[in-house]
């Protein structure tokens, strides 16, 4: 979620970076009923006049951090002297809904599905070799390996798998999640909700295009970008544009 504010006398923008680290679309409108609550306490009491996507007021909070349990919403505010209002934060919540089929080694085995992606979590139910399901999310379990967040078409339940028990349906509209095309080490392609971003080296630079496949414009052609890697992923920034890789496979696009 993007909040944009303009603070008195200098142009600044604040990202409420919203990230939710339970089961996708399970509280969703939970969360955005607090994060509203929350904005509506916290900043309005600063004289902000609230809107639903910007508002106008003097921020004092740098970090706001909630823990409810297993839900971890955080909500951070950052700050940036930004040159134009015209931004587009985009986060992709790993647009898959895509196909799947379960896969065990044996053909009597049965595979857990998972309330967390950890080998220890509590079973919520189980699945057999053949099952088809839909895999809804993606995270790296404890175990590092990929997991997926899947609902069975057989039963309808939902929970965690570890990848190495999903084996991804291909044809028309299925398949795998959406992982990065890579076309060789200095040419990556990543999906980021209506957005292709592409990754390349030119004359020993790195540059960013990015293409609005819903609009078939190339909104970013030969962007220079500089490389950090952290703990957390790597980030390319360029003078109009912002992208994250996080380790755990979400990708975010910022374009001003």
């Amino acid at each position: 979620m993007l909040v944009q504010i303009s603070g008195k006398g200098v142009l600044r923008s604040v990202f409420f970076v919203f990230v939710d680290r339970s089961p996708p679309f399970t509280r969703i409108k939970e969360n955005l009923n607090l994060l509203n609550a929350l904005l509506q306490n916290d900043i309005v009491r600063n004289r902000c006049r609230w809107g639903v996507l910007a508002g106008m007021c003097r921020v004092r909070q740098v970090s706001i951090v909630i823990d409810q349990g297993e839900n971890h919403m955080n909500i951070k505010l950052l700050f940036g002297a930004i040159a134009s209002f015209g931004m587009i934060t985009l986060s992709s919540l790993p647009a898959f809904a895509r196909d799947a089929v379960l896969s065990t080694r044996f053909a009597d085995s049965t595979v857990n599905l998972r309330s967390t992606p950890s080998a220890t979590a509590l079973v919520r139910g189980f699945g057999v070799r053949g099952d088809r399901v839909r895999l809804l999310d993606q995270r790296v379990g404890t175990n590092r390996n990929r997991w997926y967040y899947v609902q069975t078409y057989r039963s309808g339940i939902e929970g965690w798998v570890d990848g190495t028990y999903i084996q991804p349906i291909n044809g028309a509209g299925m398949g795998g999640p959406r992982e990065p095309v890579t076309v060789n080490a200095s040419d990556r392609r990543f999906l980021v909700n209506d957005y292709e971003v592409r990754i390349y080296t030119r004359n020993g630079e790195t540059r960013l295009n990015a293409f609005n496949r819903r609009t078939n414009r190339t909104e970013l052609r030969g962007e220079p970008v500089s490389v950090r890697r952290s703990s957390d992923g790597v980030t390319y920034t360029g003078r109009n544009a912002v992208f994250f890789l996080n380790n755990n496979g979400e990708r975010t696009l910022s374009i001003y």
